[in-house]
């Protein structure tokens, strides 16, 4: 385990909660899309401590695009706050989200939730791993008997393409419901409590580490709509490895 990105990422946490529990300010960058000083603050840091044990690498962050572009087979990616909008609105499902790539490839994955105080883990070498124990996915393999994610806020259009895509899904499922935070979702499938996620707008950093996780804990990542998995691209389809979508 690297106990170094561990810890950096559970401090840039004890800030995240500092801002959860006090006050931060809130600011739209798009529709639907929101962005506080907390963002802001976390992001930074992590960007410093990151460029102190590594400072070769390249760092991408949701707020500040690339900086430290040095190394290009050597990347750290940064989500501060993934969840923003449940943490403007103080629910406590967000993480601080880290992957650390290598030749295009990741090699390690945080995610961390400072309110819960769930941290979880993968690299290489190592399975995933929720504060220090072993995950797995679920078994279920029947959509009717599932709790499917779906990404969305309250926007009409984006509910209505889901019903149009994924009917068979969200007619059928045990539970659908909207989680606003990737990373977490994913995780949430690694450590069997979700079964399956389904979301056309996630951006990379939101998903990159998450995504790793779960491949570690058996499960399985898609693009939306496509076959494969490239972390670099929007959207995303995941499950259990045996829900049947």
């Amino acid at each position: 385990m690297n106990e170094t990105l561990i810890a950096i990422v559970k401090e840039a946490g004890t800030i995240a909660k500092s801002y959860f529990f006090g006050e931060a300010t809130v600011d739209t960058k798009a529709p639907y899309d929101l962005v506080t000083n907390a963002d802001k603050i976390v992001e930074e840091f992590l960007m410093q401590k990151i460029a102190e044990i590594s400072p070769e690498a390249t760092i991408y962050g949701e707020e500040s695009g690339y900086t430290h572009k040095k190394d290009k087979n050597h990347l750290f990616v940064i989500d501060p706050i993934d969840g923003t909008a449940n943490f403007v609105f103080r629910v406590p499902y967000f993480a601080v989200s880290l992957a650390e790539i290598r030749n295009g490839e990741v090699v390690t994955a945080i995610v961390y939730n400072p309110i819960s105080e769930d941290l979880f883990y993968a690299d290489k070498e190592s399975p995933a791993l929720l504060n220090g124990f072993e995950i797995q996915v679920s078994p279920r393999s029947e959509v009717n008997d599932s709790l499917v994610i779906f990404g969305f806020s309250a926007n009409s259009s984006y509910i209505a393409r889901y019903q149009k895509e994924w009917p068979h899904v969200m007619d059928r499922a045990k539970k659908g419901m909207p989680l606003l935070s990737p990373s977490l979702n994913l995780c949430s499938i690694a450590s069997g409590r979700v079964d399956g996620y389904i979301d056309f707008k996630c951006s990379f950093e939101g998903q990159v580490a998450g995504a790793f996780i779960l491949q570690k804990a058996g499960g399985t990542v898609t693009n939306y709509l496509e076959d494969s998995y490239d972390f670099t691209k929007e959207g995303i389809v995941a499950t259990n490895g045996t829900l049947k979508v």
